[in-house]
C-alpha cells in the first residue's frame, strides 16, 4: 500500500497527487496527513498504521511516501484466520493548490476532488476549507 506525501506543483499536474520524486525542493510540498481509521480484516489498526506513518514521517522528513505491506505479522495476529483479507486506510490531508494567487488570475473554485476529508480553494490569497468525503484505500489480500 503506497500513500503519496508529496504533490508534483509543474503545471502539468496540478490537480493530482503523484509519487515522483524530485531532485529540487522547490517542485515538492509535503502534505499534512492524518490517518483517521485503519482496519485490517475485522481489526482495527489505526494506533498502529498512525505510529508506522509517524515513525516513516520524523525518520526520513525528504522521503515523498510512506509504504506498508499489511500482513498478520505486521499487525500482530491473524484476525480471521484461513481467510482472505482487505486492508483499508482512511485519511484525510491538507491539500495547497497554489503559492500565489493575483486578482487577474484568480481561479473560480479549484479543488482536488476526493483527496482527503478537506478540501482547500485558494483565491486572493485566502483559503477556505469545505467537507467531503474521506479517501478510501483498500488492498485485498
Amino acid at each position: 500500500m503506497h500513500i503519496p506525501l508529496r504533490r508534483n506543483c509543474s503545471s502539468q499536474s496540478r490537480s493530482h497527487m503523484t509519487s515522483t520524486t524530485h531532485n529540487s525542493p522547490n517542485m515538492s510540498q509535503v502534505y499534512n496527513l492524518d490517518i483517521v481509521g485503519a482496519f485490517y480484516g475485522n481489526m482495527d489498526v489505526t494506533s498502529k498504521v498512525r505510529q508506522l506513518y509517524i515513525d516513516a514521517a520524523t525518520s526520513n522528513p525528504n522521503n515523498n511516501s510512506f509504504s506498508i505491506t499489511p500482513s498478520n505479522t505486521l499487525f500482530g495476529k491473524d484476525p480471521l484466520p484461513d481467510s482472505y483479507k482487505t486492508c483499508i486506510v482512511v485519511w484525510r490531508a491538507m491539500l495547497p493548490l497554489s503559492t500565489s494567487v493575483t486578482p487577474l488570475r484568480r481561479p473560480a473554485l479549484q479543488y482536488l476532488p476526493s483527496l482527503g476529508r478537506r478540501r482547500e480553494y485558494r483565491s486572493h490569497n485566502q483559503l477556505r476549507r469545505i467537507r467531503s468525503q474521506p479517501v478510501y484505500a483498500h488492498l485485498h489480500l
